[in-house]
């Protein structure tokens, strides 16, 4: 799977690449809570998680953007049936942003891929794959405001898996500071 993971994140950017003109990329900082639905629910007790990422953003045409980034979720230790659990997930991706009315203070959506890199452990030994390590092919769905220049918030929903059996969904709501 983490070769299909990898190789549609490169058609992605293959495909969307030659619009890019040659420019100086944007960087932001995002910082988001983040809830678990369907499997992840179960295996987060419904606590938030937290997520930070690094950003780049790329001009396409007016109002168009493209967004590599890179995202940090960790979600807390939790105590299940006297065992201690956590988890975390690093994603590697790149969303597609469309502004709704033009680039300054407005609303926008968003919608992209990434690779999701699962990871889990109990109180002494790590999780085996189908509820924890695993890399996995995850797409989200958006929407931001742009604030000013150096604010923007947003809600991401993402769908992803830990395996066959465990489907993941993730609801985040963050803030995203330029830097």
């Amino acid at each position: 799977m983490r070769t299909g993971c990898r190789a549609a994140l490169f058609i992605c950017l293959l495909v969307l690449g030659p619009s890019l003109k040659a420019q100086d990329p944007m960087y932001r900082w995002q910082a988001m809570l983040c809830m678990g639905e369907g499997g992840q629910k179960a295996l987060t007790s419904s606590r938030l998680g937290y997520s930070f990422g690094m950003h780049g953003l790329y001009l396409m045409r007016p109002g168009e953007l493209l967004r590599p980034r890179v995202d940090l979720t960790v979600y807390p230790e939790i105590t299940w049936a006297a065992v201690q659990t956590s988890g975390s997930n690093l994603a590697f991706g790149c969303d597609f942003i469309q502004y709704l009315t033009g680039m300054a203070s407005s609303g926008f959506l968003v919608g992209g891929l990434s690779e999701i890199v699962w990871s889990g452990s109990t109180a002494n030994r790590p999780i085996k794959a189908g509820t924890g390590d695993c890399t996995r092919l995850g797409v989200s769905l958006g929407y931001g405001y742009k604030i000013n220049e150096a604010v923007t918030y947003e809600f991401r929903y993402t769908r992803s898996s830990l395996s066959k059996e465990v489907q993941t969904t993730t609801i985040g709501l963050g803030v995203t500071l330029k830097y």
